[in-house]
């Protein structure tokens, strides 16, 4: 093995890693998220309102194949935006500022569709929580 191939593996590994780290926590807030909506729903329509479910353990059991997806396309997109900063350093703007556009826009559209999944859970279902088997 080439010195150069020890570096590029190196890369691919550090980039994995940073996908798999970020992809966790992303879900956990998108849960966290949906917790808020359940709270402001019941809030809202004037009933007693259930404690929020914000531990560690009710937010890292369950969820939805949609909660995965969208935390792991948010991670996708900073691993893309942080690309382009290392493309900015190599001195490649061209491709660091098109990465860069397109990684900003993604991870803006995909905060819109979280956000719309986590009402639409609430309008569903009604009140619900981390911890409801429809999760």
């Amino acid at each position: 093995m080439a010195k150069g191939d020890a570096t590029v593996w190196g890369v691919v590994l550090a980039v994995f890693l940073s996908f798999v780290i970020t992809g966790n926590p992303l879900r956990m807030a998108i849960r966290l998220l949906a917790e808020r909506y359940r709270v402001a729903h019941e809030y809202r329509i004037g009933q007693a309102i259930n404690p929020p479910r914000v531990g560690i353990l009710n937010l890292t059991e369950g969820g939805s194949r949609r909660e995965f997806t969208f935390a792991y396309l948010i991670a996708l997109a900073v691993n893309v935006l942080a690309a382009s900063v290392s493309l900015f350093v190599a001195g490649q703007t061209l491709w660091g500022l098109v990465l860069a556009l397109a990684a900003v826009a993604s991870a803006l559209v995909l905060a819109g569709l979280v956000n719309r999944y986590a009402v639409s859970r609430v309008g569903i279902y009604g009140p619900w929580s981390v911890e409801d088997p429809r999760m």
